[in-house]
């Protein structure tokens, strides 16, 4: 094997992930040389840059999580709108980057530019419970995880910090989630909308009835990755207080949540974190012979050395205005970090042989429900979701249908019909103009309420990533397909969860308005019931960890079993979903991964 390495790690992927990495490996005193390949180009690491995606927002017609992020010739990305099949006489699918293969469309998105799919995340930090990881153990259901929550729980606190997460641990117990003594959150909670307030008080001392089981809703505050007012209880490792960081570019603007109404796909003010915050501490002078970030490079190819199996070099094409040029780099360690599908095309396109490699293709399938209140709720105001519902997420009840989270939106409709430039459209095609237009928008948007109900999906071996030659990006390497069904567990899950739905709207005097289309692509029958899921972007699965080769592709260090100097880490590694947004647990994972990497950088040979 090579003696001499170009760096010491190569990280592909600039998401919350890899960059973590380089931080942690950055800043250890081992003096370690970091190479991160970035398939994306380098606007969000500007000031300018976020107000020309702000200004894409702004103009998209339809906004959807990617619409400020427009994708580069190169390095295509999917969106929400891409669910056409393979094989149905359907010329545009074939057009789509993620070939869709079905029987079920696959709905949900992630972004190829610096910063990752976490530039539109909606920002809840929710732990994961002690019993996701144990789901098999607990429930007879999925997998377990190869490590416990206990190993765990430190990292949290690392995420924590470095995301900089609002939040009140006292009422996160009380919705049984683990935490250390004494703990707090680096900043106090946002506080509760409008409409969240005035649900808890109109469901107080209301149960609802949910497969066979009696359950009283709980309406608790979201811990959130956005700034708000620091803790004075809080201490780091260090003794010191938590101090907000703010834009990227502009550090004296977004020190506080401003309550806007697009943090989903695009924070103005970028109170919320970014990925970029987290680059901006490590692209600086101190580092600048150690660190290198090259963007616009796409990860085409793993070379493996045959004998021990070990990676040797990594291959990447360097795109800009009509030029591609093909290059390699060598490394004592490789990690892969580009999500989940991305990741899994890698190492797919890089013809390693572990069969699971690719399976296990999960989301967060959701449900949405929507009312109208006799009430005003005081919609459109402050960040997408403040609060949430937590009542089914653990119950003994997960041994036969998935456990699900409601979600409380603060947008109204938005995300069921497109309010409110739905509601323009449909007064408008009424006749309505003037006054009686402004009356009719005001009596109907502010009485909008809208629940969005995730559910647990379980690790199916049939779900997948794969690649196809015969479909090829623009610069030749074989797209993603992706071939995807909700099981029985899932549909059962989002049917009951319609059904707690009805309850809680009658209870808190709300007309409910739901409408399921036929033709909708996520349009489903179960029984004698029927619904319409969506993606929640939360992609999980792909190279999920474990004790060996033979159930996972990596181990608890999301180090690879077949290639002893190759990671691949993010939420691709989770065995299972559990029903907390993943961010926070991709965090805390990187930094408990990142201590593996320097443990192999420190040995004599870091190739064992």
């Amino acid at each position: 094997m090579n003696t001499q390495y170009d760096f010491d790690v190569v990280i592909v992927g600039a998401g919350v992930a890899g960059l973590i990495m380089a931080k942690q490996i950055l800043e250890d005193a081992g003096n370690f040389r970091v190479l991160v390949l970035e398939a994306g180009g380098e606007r969000s690491k500007s000031f300018e840059g976020h107000r020309e995606y702000l200004k894409n927002f702004f103009e998209a017609l339809i906004k959807i999580p990617n619409s400020p992020y427009p994708a580069e010739f190169y390095a295509p990305h999917p969106n929400e709108l891409e669910t056409k099949l393979l094989n149905k006489n359907d010329p545009a699918a074939e057009l789509q980057y993620v070939l869709q293969n079905g029987p079920q469309p696959f709905r949900t998105t992630y972004t190829r530019s610096l910063g990752g799919t976490v530039q539109h995340w909606l920002g809840t930090c929710l732990r994961l419970r002690p019993s996701d990881l144990k789901m098999r153990t607990t429930y007879g259901r999925g997998l377990d995880w190869p490590l416990t929550y206990e190993e765990l729980m430190p990292y949290y606190r690392k995420a924590e910090f470095e995301i900089g997460v609002a939040g009140d641990v006292d009422e996160q117990k009380l919705d049984g989630f683990k935490f250390e003594d004494g703990y707090v959150y680096p900043m106090e909670g946002i506080p509760k909308s409008y409409v969240d307030s005035e649900l808890e008080r109109r469901l107080n001392g209301h149960t609802f009835t949910y497969a066979g089981t009696t359950q009283k809703p709980r309406v608790t505050a979201s811990p959130q990755g956005r700034n708000g007012i620091p803790n004075p209880k809080y201490k780091d490792e260090n003794k010191n207080q938590y101090v907000p960081l703010g834009a990227v570019g502009r550090g004296d603007l977004g020190l506080r949540c401003e309550g806007n109404s697009s943090c989903v796909p695009i924070c103005p003010a970028q109170a919320k974190y970014t990925p970029v915050k987290t680059l901006n501490k490590i692209d600086i002078p101190e580092y600048a012979d150690r660190f290198s970030i090259l963007y616009n490079s796409v990860a085409t190819k793993l070379h493996i050395e045959k004998e021990s199996g070990n990676i040797e070099s990594l291959e990447y094409k360097k795109y800009g205005r009509g030029s591609i040029s093909t290059k390699q780099v060598t490394a004592k360690v490789y990690i892969l970090a580009a999500h989940a599908v991305e990741n899994a095309k890698l190492l797919l396109n890089s013809s390693c042989k572990n069969d699971l490699i690719g399976r296990n293709l999960m989301d967060h399938p959701f449900v949405l429900t929507w009312g109208l209140s006799d009430w005003n709720a005081g919609t459109f105001r402050g960040p997408a979701v403040t609060s949430t519902i937590t009542s089914l997420c653990d119950l003994p009840t997960r041994k036969d249908l998935s456990a699900c989270r409601i979600e409380i939106s603060n947008w109204g409709w938005n995300w069921a019909t497109g309010s409110p430039y739905a509601e323009v459209d449909e007064f408008l095609g009424q006749g309505l103009h003037g006054q009686k237009l402004r009356e009719a928008l005001k009596n109907n948007i502010s009485r909008q309420i809208e629940f969005n109900f995730l559910t647990e999906q379980l690790p199916d071996k049939d779900n997948r990533v794969t690649i196809d030659e015969n479909f090829r990006d623009e610069l030749e390497l074989p797209r993603p397909k992706l071939h995807y069904q909700l099981g029985e567990y899932e549909r059962a899950g989002l049917i009951e969860a319609k059904k707690v739905s009805d309850q809680i709207f009658k209870s808190a005097g709300v007309t409910d308005c739901t409408k399921y289309d036929k033709k909708d692509p996520g349009y489903f029958e179960f029984g004698q019931s029927n619904a319409v899921f969506y993606g929640a972007g939360h992609i999980g699965g792909t190279h999920i960890m474990g004790l060996n080769a033979n159930d996972s592709v990596v181990d608890k260090d999301q180090r690879s079993h077949d290639h002893r100097n190759l990671f691949a880490i993010g939420s691709g590694s989770f065995p299972t979903m559990g029903t907390s947004n993943p961010t926070l647990t991709i965090a805390a994972l990187s930094f408990r991964s990142a201590e593996a990497v320097l443990r192999q950088l420190k040995q004599a040979n870091p190739w064992n």
